[in-house]
């Protein structure tokens, strides 16, 4: 996934919130996502291999009910 731009949503492969690309990487730290907990932000710095722009999670629904394993 190259075409990742700020102010893009993206997740973390492995799941979790979504989150809003805030800066494309100035150094090794890799791309700053931030993510609201609650009502507080939080902020994070990923490698562009750990992020995809579809959840994750509803891609797992969807595979599930290809396979025939959710109604």
């Amino acid at each position: 996934m190259d075409d990742v731009q700020k102010g893009d949503v993206v997740w973390l492969k492995s799941g979790g919130p979504k989150m809003t690309v805030a800066e494309e990487p100035m150094d090794t730290r890799g791309w700053k996502c931030l993510w609201f907990l609650g009502d507080k932000q939080i902020e994070g710095f990923f490698p562009l291999e750990s992020l995809t722009k579809t959840n994750p999670d509803e891609a797992d629904i969807s595979e599930a009910r290809i396979l025939g394993n959710v109604d």
